[in-house]
């Protein structure tokens, strides 16, 4: 067999490996999109309207926010955020326990965000406050 006719088997065989690839990359990316969606629906069943209120807060902290960016592209975000948060009794245990789990996970809440850490984990704390002050009202 001549070395143009194996170099063109060669090619043939990369572009067929390039294909499958790029086909099994997109079922990944559409898999990974459907369990975010599954994630988001269930975090919204179990948590309620806090949870549309923590994304709005990140939402609003995001440079990169688009209207007609999805919610789901926040999901797994919430979700860490939202469990939490009923470990944290303070402010400084939401972000010292918040901040580990990050480092931990290798995660970053999204480099998109305009405002610190500080600054996010404390409009988040504060609606959870709010929150549950909302559903616990004291008994007097």
């Amino acid at each position: 067999m001549g070395s143009s006719l194996r170099a063109w088997f060669r090619d043939v065989i990369l572009n067929v490996r390039i294909w499958y690839l790029a086909r099994s990359g997109e079922y990944h990316a559409k898999k990974a999109f459907q369990e975010l969606r599954d994630l988001e629906r269930r975090d919204r069943a179990d948590y309620g309207d806090i949870y549309d209120q923590v994304l709005a807060i990140v939402r609003r902290h995001d440079n990169n926010d688009a209207p007609d960016k999805s919610s789901v592209y926040y999901a797994y975000q919430i979700d860490s955020m939202l469990r939490l948060l009923p470990t944290a009794m303070t402010l400084e245990d939401f972000r010292r326990v918040m901040s580990s789990y990050l480092d931990r996970h290798s995660i970053t809440l999204n480099r998109n965000l305009h405002a610190s850490f500080d600054e996010v984990t404390e409009d988040v704390w504060n609606a959870w406050n709010n929150h549950r002050a909302i559903q616990t009202p004291s008994r007097g």
